[in-house]
């Protein structure tokens, strides 16, 4: 009997041992999984975001309003919630028609009360990069 108590022990250990791995290859599995659909999540928004580019066809002063005409270049349409006109660093509240910007049509933005005299910077930005153009 006294041979067999070391063999016992031996058989418990490697089961023990056999469990134990089988957890941590089940938890580390559970971790890679999710970390994966976060990482698939994230580059999908980032990939949309990218798509929604505008670029400026044209800015000029029509009575006392400034029209900004902005033409969707990339693949996605652009909301105007998500396009931000700037005169001179200064951010401009303005309405854009017609509203979302589709791809490869444009969509025209008057800033009631500004002028575009020469000189002025105009900036449009996007979730997809911004654009500059000079009154």
């Amino acid at each position: 009997m006294k041979g067999i108590t070391p063999v016992i022990a031996i058989i418990l250990l490697l089961m023990v041992t056999i469990v134990v791995i089988g957890f941590a290859t089940g938890f580390f599995q559970s971790m890679i999984n999710v970390a994966g659909s976060q990482l698939e999540e994230q580059t999908q928004q980032t990939t949309q975001q990218i798509a929604k580019v505008v670029t400026i066809d044209s800015a000029a002063t029509v009575g006392s309003n400034t029209e900004v005409t902005v033409r969707a270049s990339g693949s996605k349409d652009v909301p105007s919630s998500e396009i931000s006109v700037f005169l001179d660093d200064a951010i401009q509240s303005c309405t854009f028609s017609p509203d979302p910007v589709v791809v490869g049509t444009t969509s025209t933005c008057t800033i009631s009360g500004q002028t575009c005299s020469s000189g002025t910077e105009v900036k449009v930005t996007s979730p997809g990069g911004e654009d500059t153009f000079e009154c």
